[in-house]
């Protein structure tokens, strides 16, 4: 039968077990919505980023379609011809801002990726620092507690440890 003075030591280190485990459950859950705040961010800044560069590629394009309308109208009122080097250039111009646009818009996506990936590195890292309680750290501390209780029932004598004699009472002194 379990003496009653070892009911608190052992219950305490259960429920100390399932304390520890509902707290680490908590701070692993706080870390993945974190990150799940964060990732959602990235992918709202990525969606801003192929917008604006949507934005400024059909601006630019529009810019160059003025170009080549007022380099017409004044073709037109003037009499020149030979032109084609102009609407070249202004072709080549616009060519060349897209072109820079995007590379732009793609640097600032791998940045917002690697930004990203820093993120979950360190959600990661947080997560693994995060003390969880073991089964055997609760055995060795029940263990403990019944090793150190006064109160718990000794054979006063001799007693037979795998085969070997001890005259005292400790486990450990063979």
């Amino acid at each position: 039968m379990c003496n009653p003075a070892m009911i608190v030591p052992i219950a305490g280190a259960a429920f100390s077990f399932i304390g520890q485990s509902a707290a680490a459950k908590s701070a692993d859950k706080q870390i993945q919505a974190g990150y799940g705040l964060q990732a959602d961010a990235f992918d709202a800044q990525r969606k801003e980023i192929k917008a604006t560069a949507q934005t400024e590629i059909s601006d630019r394009v529009r810019q160059a379609q003025i170009e080549r309308g007022v380099l017409r109208t004044q073709q037109g009122e003037s009499g020149l011809t030979g032109t084609g080097r102009l609407d070249r250039d202004i072709s080549f111009q616009s060519g060349t801002d897209i072109t820079r646009i995007e590379t732009n818009a793609s640097n600032r996506t791998k940045n917002a990726n690697r930004q990203q990936a820093g993120a979950h590195h360190r959600s990661t890292t947080d997560a693994l620092k995060i003390s969880r309680p073991s089964l055997l750290g609760t055995g060795l501390q029940i263990a403990g507690a019944v090793a150190n209780n006064p109160s718990a029932p000794t054979t006063g004598g001799k007693k037979k440890t795998q085969g070997f004699s001890n005259s005292s009472n400790d486990p450990l002194d063979l």
